[in-house]
């Protein structure tokens, strides 16, 4: 649950500092705006249920109350 993007469900995975790779990514979704459409609404709606910031002050609290009964 930790990754905003999934690659293949709401985006696509790029190898870091591989300007080829990024490139065809960029590509990717640049030929099919269906599917960089239908990518921007599954990476909404993850981020929205995953993400929120009440969803990061509970874990962050849960991390404080753990760290603070060791």
């Amino acid at each position: 649950e930790g990754e905003a993007v999934i690659p293949g469900e709401n985006g696509l995975w790029a190898e870091p500092s591989n300007s080829a790779s990024i490139a065809d990514c960029v590509a990717t979704l640049i030929d099919d705006p269906v599917r960089r459409a239908d990518f921007g609404t599954r990476a909404r709606r993850r981020v929205e249920a995953s993400f929120s910031a009440r969803q990061m002050i509970e874990k962050l609290s849960a991390l404080y109350d753990e760290a603070a009964s060791r």
